[in-house]
């Protein structure tokens, strides 16, 4: 992992999925898919569907927004600076 850069915490599964999109999907269709996925994420209850599409949307909306990126960066500070202080 390089110095500046910031890991997310998620399974490794998960994260494989995302870098593969993000190298593949352009963009606009990284957040139709990130919206389709929690749309879909709701409608779990049903055979095909499930509640793991949720956080997986998420993530997605989360690296590609910028400003829920900002949300999140400023978060990660906060947190880093909370622990060093405890």
């Amino acid at each position: 992992m390089k110095a500046g850069r910031r890991r997310l915490l998620l399974p490794q599964r998960m994260r494989r999925v995302i870098r593969r999109l993000r190298r593949v999907v352009p963009w606009p269709l990284r957040i139709l898919l990130a919206l389709a996925l929690i749309v879909g994420g709701f409608f779990g209850f049903l055979p095909v569907l499930g509640f793991w599409m949720i956080p997986l949307g998420g993530v997605l909306l989360l690296l590609e927004l910028r400003p829920l990126r900002h949300a999140r960066i400023c978060r990660a500070r906060w947190q880093r600076r909370r622990r060093g202080a405890h």
